[in-house]
């Protein structure tokens, strides 16, 4: 996800450079000059990511009042490794007893939490891999140090199981 964020910050930064008037600060000058489609550059974007994004399904299960209670909850999570190894985000799988993800392409793997750490808001899942060795698209991650303020970027996700969704922003605060 970092990946396709950085990818349009810097393209869109160049579209902005272009229109900008020429008493912009140098930060801003500095930027190659790069026409782009901005559509053009969501659809790349979009085409890049999108395999590797993973809706995560969970089942929680809590002992309150003396007995069992068991409630789903779903969010998002990328593939970054060929190995299957996902990011996902630390409230989705808290108190998880199990987790099912589903794939872009259709398939439905259980995953096993590996770690979580609830002050960032991150969580590693592993996802057990079939045996017949088919490929899990993996994303990439990008170099989130050379964002900035005013730097466009995108968010991808499956929220709602079989649907993707794009929301664009800026960075507000790096």
């Amino acid at each position: 996800m970092r990946y396709a964020a950085i990818c349009l910050a810097l393209v869109c930064g160049t579209v902005l450079a272009q229109t900008a008037p020429q008493t912009m600060p140098s930060e801003v000058e500095a930027v190659p000059q790069v026409s782009a489609d901005f559509r053009a550059v969501v659809r790349q974007a979009k085409g890049r990511v999108f395999p590797a994004v993973v809706y995560v399904r969970c089942l929680r299960e809590s002992r309150e009042s003396g007995k069992t209670i068991t409630e789903e909850t779903n969010g998002s999570g990328v593939v970054i490794s060929p190995k299957g190894e996902v990011v996902t985000n630390w409230h989705v799988v808290d108190k998880a007893a199990s987790v099912r993800c589903l794939l872009y392409d259709g398939r439905a793997m259980d995953a096993k939490v590996v770690g979580k750490d609830k002050d960032t808001d991150l969580a590693l899942l592993q996802l057990d891999l079939p045996k017949d060795n088919k490929a899990v698209p993996a994303a990439q991650f990008g170099d989130s140090d050379a964002m900035k303020e005013g730097d466009f970027v995108m968010a991808m996700g499956a929220p709602w199981g079989l649907n993707r969704s794009v929301s664009i922003g800026i960075i507000s605060c790096a």
